[in-house]
């Protein structure tokens, strides 16, 4: 029980953090009240750097950065081509040149002619010319150089502004085209491919008519320009910022003709995008607005996955230690149950996993407003609804159809094959829901998938290693039976042993006592002990026998013992004939009669009597023995023989049988042997 209360703390406390805590802070907070809707800014955060954190990236971590002209971070200047311009627009560009300058200060402006004394074109043509003299040119190969720059660094630093229409940039730069009123036409570098292939120069293709105004075609221009000079990642939500005053860079789509102007934010974002030490400006500032998690999730999300396999392993192991240890104990006994325990818990550790994956790895785009607990009560019972059908889908698999496979392999593969399909049912209800629609779920899904891949191999192995376990056990229990009995043979084979020369060290001492009185008895008594020992010597090997031929050595025994003692011995024997073909120890009444004779007629001067009688009885048969000598003494009775009749009954019935003796109302000793069902 401690460990499934273990286990369910675990869980509701992840759950619980994931679900409620959010370390994402809200940029406004909306209240109504009297005087209509109250709108109040979170100090902590600077409208200004919130502009530039959601414009300039998209929180991938180190993969993710800011593009901007020459992303060498060296102090080149930016310099503008233009071709085919008329007087108007190159009065234009050079207003904006100098705009430009004072928005971003630490960078030089200038026309491309103004510094290197040629136009961007002559220098790609010499640069061609280079490399047909060269022949195939390498990364080592010097380039010609233009006032310090290489061609490269030149390419990376230049904004080229055509003014006519160029059949073949189509093909070359696939364009996106933004048509305005009147028959007016822009078209520019696709920004994503600029953004992947950033050794091409930036392109932008003016199609004015005459008529189109000055200040709108400074408008456009100006437009274009500032575009260039930073990628603006696409997104489809910014509702954090509905109350920023938008501008030039605003959107990711290209506006010209509705930016009339541009915003504080925009000079902001520009100016500091162009310092040296922008980048260490932005880490700063989400360090000291944001928690740290959500700050080293947004700038190093390689750390955050770090950070999450890292939680996940040690809730894995946990969970897989006390699950293990739980399924071990084998305490619970309901079969079902011993399904839906560890399906539950599994089921919803996975599911937690998830939500722990978008709470530290997806932070920034998992939700500003906690779930609220209504929604968290509802999962549960989802997971507990999934853990029911999944559970007793396996219970009965397993139960009415798998573990009927003869062959183990085949069984095995089934219960695997069939465990990764019932740990995935959830994954399956998600994709009817439409999930795969949401923003991470592919990644999620293969987390998943991996997950219950592992999970199935991981009770596949389980089951490998009970089964190889349990017939090692059952091989050594085998063993162990034949080692046991063996060892039960040899004991009594040793008891036997012991009393052959026992009897015949008596046996002989009577021959030897009647020797010189009466040569007749002799005779009788050696041919008496002659067939006692063919008894022995015929049944060399055997442990048991029968109560017949048991009682026919006794009788031959007694024989012998009443000529040694002449008429101070008289016996009877009274056998129930339906028990003479039973088997017994070989040797288990003949140390009774020997003790009786010992112990009780020796010490009788005349009219000595022993009886032996074996009967049948409910739930087995007695042998009892019965003299006229004196009463056993209190305690145990001593004796070598007793000793060996009680280590065969222990050796042969184990507790089925059992031995007492009473001196009233006759002196007796008694075997009670239960029948074997």
């Amino acid at each position: 029980m401690k460990r499934i209360i273990a286990l369910l703390v675990v869980l509701v406390i992840t759950s619980y953090i994931t679900k409620t805590k959010t370390f994402v802070p809200k940029y406004v907070t909306v209240s109504k009240t009297v005087e209509g809707i109250h709108v109040k800014l979170n100090p902590k955060l600077n409208p200004n750097w919130e502009y530039v954190k959601d414009r300039l990236f998209e929180g991938n971590g180190e993969s993710d950065y800011a593009y901007k002209i020459n992303y060498r971070n060296k102090n080149y200047p930016i310099l503008i081509s233009t071709q085919d311009a008329t007087s108007q627009d190159s009065i234009v560009v050079n207003e904006i040149i100098t705009k430009l300058k004072t928005l971003i200060p630490n960078r030089k402006f200038l026309f491309i002619k103004d510094y290197i004394e040629k136009t961007y074109p002559e220098a790609s043509k010499e640069w061609e010319n280079f490399k047909r003299k060269n022949g195939k040119i390498g990364y080592n190969t010097n380039e010609p150089l233009f006032k310090g720059l290489s061609y490269t660094d030149l390419s990376l630093t230049t904004i080229q502004l055509s003014f006519s229409d160029d059949k073949n940039k189509a093909q070359l730069f696939d364009p996106i085209a933004t048509n305005l009123a009147n028959g007016n036409r822009i078209e520019r570098e696709n920004q994503f491919r600029r953004h992947r292939l950033t050794s091409s120069v930036d392109k932008v293709w003016f199609q004015f008519n005459d008529s189109l105004s000055y200040e709108k075609r400074k408008q456009y221009i100006q437009y274009e320009v500032l575009r260039t000079l930073c990628y603006i990642h696409p997104k489809t939500e910014r509702d954090s910022f509905q109350f920023m005053d938008y501008g030039v860079f605003s959107t990711s789509d290209f506006k010209p003709e509705t930016t009339l102007y541009i915003s504080e934010q925009d000079k902001f974002l520009l100016k500091k995008l162009y310092e040296d030490d922008f980048k260490t400006q932005f880490k700063n500032y989400l360090t000291t607005s944001y928690s740290w998690l959500y700050a080293t999730n947004f700038l190093n999300k390689d750390f955050s996955k770090i950070i999450f396999w890292s939680i996940t392993i040690c809730l894995v192991l946990f969970a897989f230690v006390l699950l293990f240890s739980l399924h071990q104990s084998k305490k619970i006994k309901n079969s079902y149950l011993n399904y839906f325990i560890p399906v539950f818990f599994i089921i919803s550790y996975i599911l937690n996993f998830s939500s722990l994956y978008q709470y530290l790895v997806e932070i920034q785009t998992y939700g500003i407003e906690p779930t609220p607990l209504q929604n968290i009560i509802e999962g549960y019972f989802f997971f507990t609804a999934i853990a029911l059908i999944g559970s007793f889908l396996l219970w009965v698999a397993d139960k009415f159809w798998i573990d009927k496979t003869q062959n183990f392999l085949i069984k095995l593969a089934l219960k695997v094959v069939f465990t990764f399909f019932v740990f995935n049912i959830p994954t399956i209800v998600l994709l009817f829901m439409g999930a795969y629609n949401s923003e991470g779920f592919l990644e999620i899904l293969i987390i998943t998938l991996v997950l219950t891949f592992i999970i199935a191999l991981g009770r596949g192995l389980l089951i490998y290693l009970n089964h190889f376990s349990e017939n090692l056990i059952k091989q050594k229990d085998v063993e162990l039976s034949q080692l046991k009995e063996i060892n039960s043979q040899a004991e009594v084979k040793l008891l036997q042993s012991q009393i052959n020369p026992h009897f015949l060290y008596n046996a002989l001492n009577s021959i030897a006592s009647l020797a010189h009185k009466n040569a007749d008895k002799t005779e009788k008594m050696a041919l008496s002990l002659s067939d006692l020992f063919k008894y022995t010597i015929n049944r060399k090997g055997k442990k048991d026998s029968t109560i017949g031929d048991e009682v026919e050595m006794v009788q031959n025994y007694l024989e012998v013992e009443q000529i040694r003692f002449d008429d101070r011995l008289h016996f009877t024997i009274d056998v129930d004939k339906s028990l003479e073909n039973t088997k017994i120890p070989m040797f288990l009444i003949q140390p009774l009669i020997e003790n009786a004779v010992k112990h009780g007629i020796s010490k009788v001067e005349k009219n000595g009597q022993i009886t032996l009688c074996i009967q049948k009885t409910e739930t087995g048969f007695i042998i009892v023995v019965e003299d006229n000598g004196p009463d056993f003494p209190d305690g145990l009775v001593s004796g070598y023989g007793l000793q060996t009749v009680f280590d065969l009954l222990r050796l042969t019935y184990k507790d089925k049988a059992a031995i007492s003796w009473k001196n009233t109302p006759t002196k007796h000793i008694k075997i009670n042997i239960e029948n074997e069902h």
